[in-house]
């Protein structure tokens, strides 16, 4: 919900005349400054997506995700203070954007790193649940400070509450232990085994504990084979260069370019002036109309097939390219590359998600009657990403994070360097050829 209340609330605000008058936007130029307004949080957001990866790898996904949250406190606190400048409510857009970022990178990858594989695709799932659920507050609290307010409160309070995700964020996160697959990568394996035992409820020397921990160091030592202690440079390198990498990493760009080019994010920020633009004038009913969307975005669709097409549509984003998305890129890399890979994948959301906070009230301006070319637009995207679904992404469902690598081939690179180091003929063999016996194993997590 941090991510989806800096998202959710600005559209409203933007067409709020007390806003509008207060901050001296002409209506002739209102166009572009919704677009430089809405677009300075992408901005941020792109950056801090790209060195969220770096940042928690050295320093760990707990605490990346606290300063993150920190950071988004300190954006917002700039955006509703009542300075009436639009210079600081760009810097306060930025610096929010920041946070914003960061925490859209490593929240997927904390709970992925964290869920058992059961449940992993539900957890991470409920990252879209929860963004949903804010867009939709943000909508309705638009909406109700329209009704209840006149002065300045009306535009300062929804920007204040921007906040509450971010707090207690601040505040949950302390309760949350670390990723054990961060802390196994840091070679600490009895925090990983208590960390573990944690999460499961099981006891540490549980069969469940032992497997895990066994499917930790396998994975953990096939990468040191291949590439032993790497820098950003290298690691860069092993993320291009090897071709199950360089798939995941394309797999998980393409995604993220086709999850913004639905449209979702086009009807998020300006949801608004599009009903104004479907002849819902004034600024009351079009900020309602918002408040539905983004109910219907959150309950099933059911019963609303008699509500317009632009409804469906945000009840059908949630079956598949909304939570799905993150699902698959966060779960696909292997670990040494798993912060780099959904941070690329972050970064690719950010900034194709810019290009639309940018362009789309221009489109709605231009593109036809009413702007109805821009959803044709989309809709074109739409239709084409099911031959990208189809024919590219190959099934996950079942498997664990550290069985990745066999179903991108990293696994037979592997056995090939070996045959090549003991002069052997290539064959294909299983995995448990290479298995380490039990002692072997437990020497090496304990030393």
């Amino acid at each position: 919900m941090l991510t989806s209340s800096s998202i959710g609330a600005i559209g409203g605000i933007l067409i709020m005349p007390k806003f509008m008058q207060d901050y001296g936007i002409d209506v002739k130029e209102k166009d572009i400054l919704s677009e430089n307004i809405v677009s300075t949080l992408q901005a941020g957001c792109f950056v801090a997506s790209l060195l969220a990866g770096p940042f928690s790898d050295k320093y760990g996904r707990r605490w990346s995700l606290i300063i993150s949250a920190i950071i988004t406190c300190v954006g917002i606190a700039l955006q509703a203070a009542p300075t009436l400048s639009l210079p600081i409510l760009y810097v306060g857009r930025l610096v929010a954007g920041f946070g914003v970022g960061a925490a859209s990178m490593l929240t997927p990858l904390y709970v992925s790193e964290c869920a058992p594989r059961a449940i992993r695709g539900a957890l991470t799932g409920c990252y879209q649940l929860f963004i949903v659920n804010g867009v939709m507050l943000s909508f309705w609290v638009n909406y109700a400070t329209q009704y209840h307010w006149e002065d300045r409160n009306v535009y300062l309070i929804p920007l204040s509450l921007q906040a509450v995700p971010a707090i207690c964020m601040i505040v949950g996160m302390l309760w949350c232990p670390e990723s054990p697959r961060w802390t196994a990568k840091m070679d600490d394996w009895e925090r990983t085994t208590y960390i573990l035992s944690k999460l499961t409820n099981l006891p540490e020397d549980h069969e469940y504990i032992d497997h895990e921990l066994y499917g930790m160091a396998e994975q953990l030592e096939i990468e040191r084979r291949l590439v032993g202690d790497a820098t950003t440079w290298i690691l860069l390198k092993e993320m291009w260069l090897i071709r199950g990498n360089r798939n995941r990493a394309l797999i998980s760009i393409g995604l993220m370019v086709c999850q913004q080019m639905t449209g979702v994010n086009a009807i998020n920020y300006y949801a608004p002036q599009m009903f104004q633009a479907l002849g819902m004038n004034s600024t009351e009913s079009s900020l309602f109309a918002t408040g539905i969307y983004g109910v219907v975005k959150v309950i099933p669709p059911f019963g609303y097939v008699a509500l317009v097409c632009i409804f469906l549509f945000a009840a059908f984003f949630q079956f598949g390219w909304g939570p799905c998305c993150w699902i698959y890129v966060s779960e696909i890399p292997s670990a040494r590359l798993r912060a780099m890979n959904v941070a690329q994948a972050a970064a690719t959301q950010w900034l194709f998600n810019f290009v639309v906070a940018r362009t789309v009230p221009t489109m709605m301006k231009n593109m036809g009657y009413a702007g109805y070319g821009t959803y044709f637009l989309f809709g074109s995207f739409c239709a084409s990403m099911f031959f990208f679904a189809y024919f590219l992404i190959p099934e996950t469902k079942g498997m664990s994070l550290e069985k990745m690598d066999e179903l991108f081939g990293i696994t037979d690179m592997l056995r090939v360097m070996q045959d090549m180091e003991h002069r052997r003929p290539y064959s294909h063999r299983s995995t448990a050829e290479y298995e380490l016996k039990e002692e072997d194993k437990w020497q090496r997590l304990s030393g």
